[in-house]
C-alpha cells in the first residue's frame, strides 16, 4: 500500500535525499499519501515499443534493488528523507510482515 517511484537522473546527476524532499514539499496538488515511500534510481527508464514506460517490470522486481542493479531507497514511516534500503532493512522489514501473517504480499511463502 506503498508508493514507488522510479527515477531516471540526468547524466551525471546524484540524488539528493534533502533536494527530493523539498521538491517533494513545493508540489500543492500532491497529497502525502502520494509522497513515494521508495524510489528506485535506474539508468534509464525501460520502455515499449510505443515509448511506453514497462511499469509491469518495475512491479516485479519489487526489492530487488537490495542486490539488483538499480539503487533502491526509501523513506521508512516518520522519516524526513529517504535512505538508502539494504539487506538489514529488508530483514528488519521481512519479520514485520511475517509477526503481521502478512508474508505473501511480499511474494513470498512461509517455510513449513
Amino acid at each position: 500500500d506503498r508508493v514507488m517511484a522510479a527515477l531516471q537522473l540526468r547524466d551525471g546527476a546524484r540524488f539528493d535525499p534533502a533536494g527530493f524532499a523539498a521538491f517533494l514539499d513545493a508540489q500543492p496538488d500532491l497529497s502525502p499519501k502520494w509522497v513515494p515511500t521508495w524510489l528506485r534510481i535506474v539508468p534509464e527508464l525501460r520502455r515499449s515499443e510505443s515509448n511506453k514506460v514497462l511499469k509491469r517490470e518495475l512491479q516485479r522486481e519489487g526489492f530487488l534493488g537490495v542486490d539488483g542493479p538499480d539503487p533502491l531507497w526509501w523513506r521508512p514511516r516518520g522519516e524526513a528523507l529517504h535512505r538508502p534500503f539494504r539487506a538489514a532493512d529488508l530483514a528488519r522489514l521481512r519479520d514485520a510482515f511475517v509477526r503481521a501473517g502478512n508474508l505473501a504480499r511480499l511474494g513470498e511463502t512461509p517455510a513449513s
